[in-house]
């Protein structure tokens, strides 16, 4: 706008309010007609005293988004996490498997693994290429006597199916293996092994290594299985 200085409309109020022009830009000097209403500026207390209820309301509203804030904010166990605490996989814990206690296993992967090949009694390989040495037991080596049962048993267990893996006291061995449990159901595969005589508890703190979560309970297996005879 090129013009002398002086009062004119307002380019950014009503038809009839003035704004002063001081020949270069528009200053806050402004001019309502006679009667108008000027919009004061909004005071937070003066709003409190008229509206009481709604200014209530408000701050509890407030209140409840902040506390929704900080609460989702925490580490808070999932449903599936609530689900499977009391068991070993989700499913019910068969009589002769004690529950874990709170704390005393963590299991590393939420989702499942498919097994994809048995090389022994105690190890397989999952879908995903990885290997897995089973944690806390020992089935015969391969020529060793025993090692096709304790192979096929375990195969019949999980071969082609989905497993969820724990977490034990360290996570791989030397040759690189993942150290995990192997779970399918409410079954503990290398427990159910050492029940059926066709694996030892071994590789415990009994041998010089860590203490392992499920320990106590495979070597009460161990200790009442009966072991079978090569044929």
């Amino acid at each position: 706008m090129s013009a002398p200085p002086g009062w004119y409309q307002d380019p950014q109020g009503p038809h009839g309010h003035h704004r002063w022009w001081d020949g270069t830009s528009w200053t806050e000097q402004r001019i309502a007609p006679a009667g108008a209403q000027v919009p004061a500026a909004w005071n937070p207390v003066r709003f409190a005293r008229r509206h009481p209820l709604v200014t209530v309301l408000a701050a509890l509203f407030g209140l409840v988004v902040i506390y929704g804030a900080v609460d989702s904010s925490g580490e808070q166990p999932s449903v599936r996490d609530r689900m499977t605490s009391g068991n070993e996989a989700g499913g019910r814990a068969e009589p002769d498997d004690e529950p874990l206690r709170d704390g005393q296993e963590r299991r590393s992967e939420a989702r499942t693994f498919m097994v994809t090949r048995i090389l022994d009694g105690d190890t397989l390989e999952l879908g995903n290429g990885e290997m897995v040495r089973l944690v806390g037991i020992d089935a015969p080596e391969r020529g060793e006597c025993g090692h096709e049962r304790a192979a096929g048993s375990l195969a019949r267990l999980v071969l082609d199916k989905s497993v969820l893996l724990g977490e034990s006291d360290e996570d791989r061995d030397r040759y690189g293996r993942l150290l995990r449990y192997i779970d399918i159901g409410s079954q503990d595969a290398g427990l159910r092994l050492i029940k059926n005589g066709l694996a030892i508890a071994r590789y415990d703190s009994r041998d010089g290594y860590g203490f392992h979560p499920r320990e106590h309970r495979y070597i009460v297996a161990d200790q009442g299985a009966k072991q079978l005879g090569c044929e």
